[in-house]
């Protein structure tokens, strides 16, 4: 059973790169190399430690807690659902999105606006979250905890929402400044002439950057960072490839000192980073990819999870949590639970939910006919999103903006939408729209080409 799973699985990755040179060519851009790559961490790359049978902290510490994953017919039934749900991806995209041939139509940065903007949602989410910061430092205990009620002493505020809303929206305007700065004043869509503010956007990244590190947040990073790096690769008339390896590496650096740290009361911090030695240093940015990292596995046992204990189907309860969602909550009206608490709900053991795949999420509602429609429907609001920016030309700024960064900002989302289930799409559009109206007010029509 081992061999079988294992030739599924090449075959599969076999199949998604070849896909991806060939969509790659026909759209003569490589985002949706990127998008599949994202995919592809939270979705097979844990399998291959699973089928070696490669033992670690993190897969110990899942099978302990959920359930114990076996490399038998039931996991490559899973890997076979996961590898149909990318190959169905990517053969939407291809058939619906076109040649990537886009009118310039350039915009002037203001930086006053988008400095203030920064500032404002920068202090709001602070403010929101002084209350969980203060109460875990005067407990001695780790603000990441705390901040999500993993904690007896702290409760979730009512306006956690809006305190991460507007946490990333100030880390990736602030990103997006320095992306756009980077591109110099020959830039495709967006230009700035002055450049005596640029140390505003450096010290707007760094403020950010250091509170959510703080706060253990990766996810806003993560998306600030692709967010702005794919928008330089538009942006740059020529995109100087160290750019991107330099940033890479500090991503990577930070997102590591993140896992290490934020279990962690902050004042450890210091002496906890003090204590690693060289070869601990050298290899924090390959241990994201290694066996005792969680991300690659947590969603990953989901559907394995889902298919053993043989849940029943929920019948597209998804759809009906959407529904009532749009219900203001001031009505009191009873609400559903979404196809995550479902899926804790029917666990074995329930000391830790973690996450459920995007696909999982689809199959807890329809089976393999809802993994079908998941990513049936991912690749063709991808595609659509992608032939919409080739179409920049119209005389609202916000629309022309909002066609040129939406695919941008839906791949920056794939992490956290590859662990959540359907209904994480109204939270990803509605974050979307936001953040590109706010940042729109901020830029001005400087030229048609």
């Amino acid at each position: 059973m081992i061999l079988m799973n294992l030739i599924v699985l090449l075959i599969s990755i076999l199949m998604l790169v070849v896909l991806s040179i060939v969509i790659s060519n026909k759209i003569k851009s490589h985002i949706f190399s990127l998008a599949i790559f994202l995919f592809y961490f939270w979705t097979l790359h844990g399998a291959w430690f699973i089928i070696f049978g490669v033992q670690s902290d993190s897969i110990e510490h899942l099978n302990n807690s959920l359930f114990t994953l076996k490399v038998d017919e039931t996991y490559l039934y899973t890997i076979t659902l996961y590898s149909l749900f990318l190959i169905i991806i990517s053969l939407t995209f291809y058939f619906l999105a076109s040649k990537n041939n886009c009118q310039n139509l350039i915009y002037k940065i203001n930086n006053n606006k988008l400095i203030l903007y920064i500032c404002f949602f920068g202090v709001l989410g602070f403010a929101l979250a002084l209350p969980a910061i203060e109460a875990a430092i005067s407990n001695g205990l780790a603000v990441y905890l705390v901040s999500r009620g993993a904690e007896d002493i702290y409760s979730i505020s009512s306006f956690y929402t809006i305190q991460q809303i507007s946490l990333r929206i100030a880390t990736t305007l602030s990103f997006f400044g320095a992306s756009i700065y980077f591109s110099g004043k020959s830039g495709k869509y967006i230009v700035v002439n002055d450049y005596r503010k640029i140390y505003l956007y450096f010290l707007a990244c760094i403020s950010l950057t250091l509170l959510h590190t703080f706060l253990g947040n990766k996810n806003e990073i993560l998306f600030a960072l692709i967010s702005a790096v794919l928008f330089y690769f538009y942006n740059a008339k020529n995109p100087r490839v160290f750019y991107i390896i330099i940033t890479s590496i500090i991503g990577l650096y930070l997102f590591g000192a993140i896992n290490i740290v934020r279990a962690s009361p902050s004042i450890e911090y210091f002496e906890i980073l003090k204590n690693l030695d060289f070869f601990d240093l050298i290899s924090i940015p390959f241990g994201l990819f290694g066996p005792n990292m969680s991300e690659p596995f947590a969603a990953h046992f989901s559907l394995y999870g889902i298919i053993l204990l043989d849940m029943p189907l929920t019948l597209g309860s998804s759809f009906v949590y959407l529904i009532n969602s749009i219900i203001p909550s001031v009505f009191e009206v009873a609400r559903p639970p979404d196809i995550y608490s479902i899926y804790i709900s029917s666990m074995q053991s329930t000391s830790q939910g973690f996450t459920i795949h995007h696909a999982a999420g689809w199959y807890l509602n329809f089976g393999i006919s809802g993994v079908i429609m998941g990513a049936f429907l991912f690749g063709a609001i991808f595609a659509f999103l992608f032939n919409r920016s080739q179409k920049i030309n119209n005389k609202k700024k916000y629309i022309n903006i909002l066609n040129l960064l939406l695919p941008l900002m839906f791949v920056a989302y794939i992490p956290s939408l590859v662990r959540a289930g359907p209904e994480i799409y109204k939270g990803i559009f509605v974050e979307l729209l936001l953040t590109i109206l706010i940042l729109s007010f901020s830029l001005k029509q400087f030229n048609k080409i």
